[in-house]
């Protein structure tokens, strides 16, 4: 991330690339009711929503008593959103355009539109719609290949499941869907980079915890630890790439988070392996099976990834068109 985290500035995301496609979480994240303020940026590719989203929260963060970094699950470097927690009140600032189109709603009072649309120079952009049409044309299709490579990898991790259920007895590893409600708030993503983690919860979280373990033994220790708890005193981060399982696990009282197969880099205390969880002699017979489900998964999801990198590429593409002919916006926002 190209921001570093600061004391009470904590970074999530909002919306994820899963097996059944794009899931957005921005009417929880973005809840108008929790705001003073809630300005939705709106505007084609390159009219400056990212940086006014970074520029509005380096101006101010020193005079915040906290914020928040909501980053694309698409392009990790870019923003989809700032909260920003003062004495007056929490002010927002998002990105409203699709996939997570957002209009307001208290218009005025609480929320309301702001159009970089408005610096464009038309004139220019009009003489070049046949590349922008095209490009918009290829940058969907990515998109597309993209979300269908997921849902065929999504076929494959269904198919495992079904393989390894019995190995786990009566419990099952899946979790409740009201159990996985946050806020709105994950901590991984899929996209052009792949599979992603911020280390968010080692930022405000005293003992931080890995889960490793053999067949998604780490979603049975993590399903336990979860029904150990009020709902209140528990915050059940979804995984990205599915809802029905768990990435992470956090305990308010105990100022503890349990951390699904954390990603290199994250900052644990230690790391538990729960393998014995698991019946591994129910498992041996499928064993070449299971290999071979997992081989054909991994290769769909590099394959998904690939396209979200072509996505991403024409979006870049796009946004060069538009930030050639946005010299009016540079001049007068700021």
């Amino acid at each position: 991330m190209e921001i570093k985290n600061q004391t009470k500035c904590y970074e999530y995301f909002a919306a994820a690339n899963g097996y059944t496609g794009f899931r957005s979480y921005f009417k929880a994240a973005f809840d108008p009711t929790k705001f003073t303020r809630l300005f939705i940026l709106k505007g084609g590719p390159g009219t400056g929503k990212n940086t006014l989203m970074r520029d509005a929260y380096e101006k101010f963060k020193e005079r915040l008593n906290s914020s928040e970094l909501i980053y694309c699950s698409s392009d990790t470097s870019s923003l989809d959103g700032v909260i920003m927690a003062t004495e007056k009140g929490r002010i927002g600032i998002i990105d409203g355009t699709a996939p997570h189109m957002t209009d307001p709603s208290y218009p005025g009072c609480v929320d309301e539109i702001v159009n970089l649309g408005e610096y464009w120079n038309k004139d220019e952009l009009i003489r070049n719609r046949d590349s922008i049409e095209r490009l918009a044309r290829e940058k969907s299709g990515a998109y597309k290949r993209a979300y269908s490579f997921l849902s065929l990898a999504g076929r494959c991790e269904n198919e495992i499941d079904n393989v390894i259920k019995d190995a786990f007895a009566d419990e099952g590893f899946g979790i409740e869907k009201h159990r996985t409600k946050n806020a709105g708030k994950l901590i991984d993503a899929f996209g052009k980079d792949g599979k992603y983690q911020l280390n968010t919860l080692s930022a405000f979280t005293e003992n931080v915890i890995g889960i490793v373990g053999l067949w998604d033994s780490d979603q049975l220790y993590l399903k336990r630890i979860s029904a150990m708890y009020s709902s209140d005193d528990i915050t059940i981060y979804p995984s990205a790439l599915s809802d029905s399982k768990i990435k992470a696990v956090y305990i308010k009282s105990e100022n503890t988070a349990y951390i699904s197969n954390p990603s290199d880099g994250t900052d644990l205390n230690k790391t538990i392996d729960v393998s014995d969880l698991l019946d591994i002699e129910k498992i041996k017979l499928n064993t070449s099976y299971l290999e071979k489900l997992c081989a054909v998964k991994e290769s769909l999801l590099w394959n998904s990834c690939d396209e979200f990198k072509k996505a991403s590429d024409t979006h870049f593409m796009l946004e060069d068109i538009y930030n050639k002919y946005g010299e009016k916006y540079k001049d007068s926002l700021y």
